[in-house]
């Protein structure tokens, strides 16, 4: 970023892009300035930009005060605000060609069926927070049934054009929008009147899951399950691997890694500290028969040190950032004690936790009492 240059991975640009091979290429931070613009010159309205990131899971869990908040302005909107598709639709009838006026049927019977889901879930959701509702419930049946009667009688209307059913319509979608102003006056001052928990959930951990493998998480511990039907790579530009990082910035981690892979299965999993320039540092359990300390980017001399272990019980591990950009690597392993520093002249991004395979294996992975050393 520093050097404005993206390193892009896809197979767009490629001549075949059904190709599952990704390339990379480079661009300037001036060509993809000018790739945007031009998109949005051409889709977008030239006072607005929209930028969009796509992630497996949500940053946040939205909360019950969050829903609130939108229900309560859902519910404020009055006849203004609000186009009722049974009126609309039958405004339409005499203007539109056949074709035109069934689709338009179609979409008011559409549009109406997605109301009465909204007040279907609108009064599951006092049901399940322990919220009596017999009257909003009872309202609300009035009400969908009211609708639903309004949405036949404008269907026959379509097809003989009546003009005293049209009136007849008029006056009962009249009626019906009195009787819905009743049901959102009703809901409001439940909503008001109630005190809803914030039942948001701090999210402490940021997972990377490209092959959705099953991650179970359990208080300071996480159980990783890899299967056989993908490779879970995290070498050189391959990031398929499991990366489970604190939200938080921190700066030492703790842990202890079991794994559960048939002997001579290749798999690597414990702790990952990545510096500034994306290189990676892997520190963990190697094949059952080691501990090793990786950085990928170093090609041939990959391996920066290795600490042989004789049995397959829980490792400890601990990683911490010293002074001047050391950085610590120790193993804690029953009687045996491993220590290493190294220098990361640009700093360390984040640290988090690992698992890796480079062929077809099937296996565990148990991270258990976790620590968080600090923060940055």
């Amino acid at each position: 970023m520093d050097k404005e240059i993206f390193y892009i991975l896809d197979n767009l640009h490629t001549k075949n892009v059904d190709d599952i091979l990704l390339s990379p290429f480079v661009i300037t931070f001036d060509e993809m300035y000018r790739m945007a613009s031009s998109f949005n010159s051409f889709f977008l309205n030239s006072n607005m930009s929209s930028y969009y990131e796509f992630s497996m899971e949500s940053n946040e869990v939205c909360s019950l005060k969050d829903v609130v908040v939108v229900l309560e302005k859902l519910l404020s909107y009055g006849e203004k605000n609000y186009v009722y598709p049974e009126e609309y639709t039958l405004h339409k009838i005499k203007k539109l060609q056949k074709n035109e006026l069934r689709i338009a049927i179609e979409q008011m019977y559409i549009k109406g069926n997605s109301r009465n889901v909204f007040y279907t879930l609108f009064n599951q959701m006092l049901t399940n927070n322990g919220v009596e509702c017999n009257r909003i419930i009872e309202k609300e049946g009035e009400l969908r049934e009211k609708w639903d009667n309004i949405r036949d009688m404008i269907l026959r209307y379509s097809y003989n054009s009546v003009q005293s059913e049209e009136q007849l319509i008029l006056d009962e979608i009249r009626n019906a929008k009195k009787l819905e102003m009743k049901f959102r006056k009703i809901a409001r001052e439940i909503l008001s009147i109630n005190n809803w928990k914030d039942n948001r959930r701090v999210k402490e951990y940021c997972i990377i899951n490209n092959n959705n493998c099953t991650i179970i998480e359990k208080k300071n511990a996480f159980r990783v399950n890899l299967t056989s039907d993908y490779i879970y790579d995290l070498w050189n530009i391959s990031n398929d691997g499991i990366q489970i990082y604190p939200c938080e910035k921190i700066s030492g981690l703790s842990v202890f890694v079991k794994t559960r892979f048939d002997r001579n299965e290749q798999f690597h999993a414990g702790v990952i500290v990545n510096d500034k320039e994306g290189n990676r540092f892997l520190f963990g359990v190697f094949e059952y028969t080691k501990i090793i300390l990786c950085c990928p980017s170093l090609a041939d001399n990959y391996e920066i040190k290795s600490y042989d272990i004789a049995n397959d019980d829980a490792v400890g591990l601990e990683v911490n950032v010293l002074k001047n950009d050391m950085v610590s690597f120790k193993v804690a392993n029953k009687a045996q004690l491993f220590s290493h520093e190294i220098r990361i002249d640009s700093g360390v991004e984040s640290i988090g936790l690992f698992a890796r395979t480079w062929g077809r294996v099937d296996g565990v992975v148990y991270f258990t009492d976790i620590k968080k050393i600090d923060s940055l």
